[in-house]
Order: structure tokens, then sequence, then C-alpha cells
């Protein structure tokens, strides 16, 4: 559609849905409860050189899901920038 895909907005887009734990937290962008119970995502722990890691995951129905909520965003307001008052 000729928009520029920041990462950051669909990361706040998922986030302000409830796919994506939000806040000043050290598990921000991990997948959310409600995600992982309706099967839309997951979150992979790791530790990798004595780090600890985590990956979030979409299932197919995640990623149906997340480009509905960004093709309905970019529809209504032009772009993928966040809008104030908008879950």
């Amino acid at each position: 559609q000729g928009i520029k895909v920041n990462h950051e907005h669909v990361y706040e887009l998922l986030r302000r849905k409830g796919m994506l734990i939000a806040g000043d937290r050290s598990d921000r962008n991990h997948a959310t409860s409600q995600a992982v119970r309706a099967g839309w995502a997951w979150t992979k722990k790791d530790v990798v050189n004595e780090h600890a890691t985590a990956v979030t995951y979409l299932y197919p129905k995640g990623q149906d899901l997340a480009w509905k909520w960004i093709s309905d965003h970019v529809k209504q307001f032009g772009d993928l920038r966040p809008q104030a008052g908008v879950a």
C-alpha cells in the first residue's frame, strides 16, 4: 500500500491490542497470557552463552489477526503511526 512499516509501530499496535505486554518492564513485547491462551503467540525463553533470551513468535492465527489489525489501522489513519486514544 506504499506505506513505510516501522517495527516499533507494529509492536505498539500489538501492545495496544493486547497481544504483547506493554509498559516499562523486563517482559515488554512478550506474548500476553491472553495471546497464549488464544493461540496467537508464544514467547520462547532460552539461555545463550549464559545470557537469558526471549523471542516472541506469532502462530499463523496470530499473524492473520495482526495483519487484520494493521490493515484496519492503515485504512483508518493512512499509516501505522500510533494514534492517541485508539486501542
